[in-house]
């Protein structure tokens, strides 16, 4: 398949402050740009994005920072996608968002997303990354169960309201952490892990509740093979089932590093699950924008420039003053 976008090698680590040299292509921009008949996907592919698409979001949401990257990769929060708790950062680099996903449609089920945020800071990177510190997936544990216990909460799952645990990044890592432990795995529904640490201090066991999302060529796909379980404490397979798994989003290519970071994996998701909405619709039958498309149309994205803005073929209405979503300055990578 014809590769959509083109980013220089170490575009992000090369001395680029907001992270944008090299991205070029459709991509970038918040038209539909695949055409219905290219088939880029799998069916399993596209199915496994319509379903986890939002937990993408969640999980890029958290981790987006009110700074240069983030102002020039930022995604819009839908408003039902309510914040219910972001407690202060810990100075272990722990960071989570916890989420009240509201039904579209009447008598729909309500959802509890706890997004835990990926390496963003030195504390990240050093302390939990390269020392190997625990600390960070107890503070996880710890407040998934505070979360739990919430009254807000509480009342919800009482009344059937489902319970998802999400993250890019260390952020997958600690998501696969809490979901796999005896204390919080009775009243978490999924785990959503994308692009994930293999640290996980936790069992290699395959799970159900488990689903891994990773970009084509991400530089952690590689150590999440058991062959460096030696090498990297706290090492642990994922544990993701073979249909739960999709390590193949490739509409942007690059090197392995930049790959890895929170908007590339989540706005392939997005465009992913929009291509399944339309892929099928008979030409006969009027064009209608599909939820991911609506976020992906509310998305700013700087390196939307020039012949890509343009779409490549007839779009579907979307009310510009919609009031649907809103904006969010929650932190990178």
């Amino acid at each position: 398949m014809k590769k959509i976008a083109l980013i220089l090698s170490l575009s992000v680590l090369g001395g680029c402050i907001d992270g944008t040299m090299g991205e070029k292509g459709y991509i970038w921009c918040n038209n539909r740009f695949i055409k219905a008949d290219a088939g880029p996907f799998s069916t399993k592919t596209g199915r496994v994005a319509q379903r986890g698409y939002m937990y993408a979001l969640a999980s890029a949401l958290t981790l987006q920072a009110d700074n240069r990257e983030g102002n020039a990769h930022k995604f819009i929060r839908p408003e039902y996608l309510e914040i219910i708790d972001k407690p202060v950062r810990k100075h272990s680099g722990f960071e989570a968002t916890t989420f009240l996903r509201h039904p579209l449609n009447p008598g729909g089920r309500e959802e509890i997303i706890i997004a835990f945020a990926g390496s963003n800071d030195a504390a990240d990177w050093v302390g939990t990354n390269l020392l190997s510190s625990i600390t960070q997936y107890s503070q996880a544990m710890t407040y998934t169960l505070k979360m739990l216990d919430d009254p807000r909460v509480y009342d919800l799952r009482m009344k059937g309201a489902k319970v998802v645990v999400t993250g890019i990044s260390l952020g997958g890592g600690l998501a696969v952490h809490v979901v796999k432990s005896r204390v919080a795995a009775p009243f978490i529904d999924e785990a959503w892990a994308f692009n994930p640490s293999p640290k996980i201090y936790s069992n290699s066991d395959l799970n159900d509740k488990i689903w891994l999302v990773a970009s084509d060529g991400e530089f952690l796909s590689g150590l999440r093979k058991e062959r460096w379980s030696f090498l990297i404490p706290g090492w642990g397979n994922i544990g993701a089932k073979e249909e739960h798994t999709v390590d193949n989003f490739n509409l942007i290519k690059s090197n392995g590093i930049y790959a890895h970071y929170r908007w590339g994996i989540a706005r392939q998701m997005l465009f992913a699950a929009d291509y399944m909405e339309y892929k099928d619709v008979p030409a006969t039958e009027p064009l209608k924008p599909s939820e991911p498309l609506k976020i992906l149309h509310a998305s700013e994205f700087k390196s939307c420039e020039g012949k890509y803005m343009k779409a490549r073929f007839e779009q579907p209405y979307i009310k510009e003053d919609a009031p649907s979503v809103e904006s969010s300055s929650l932190t990178n990578k």
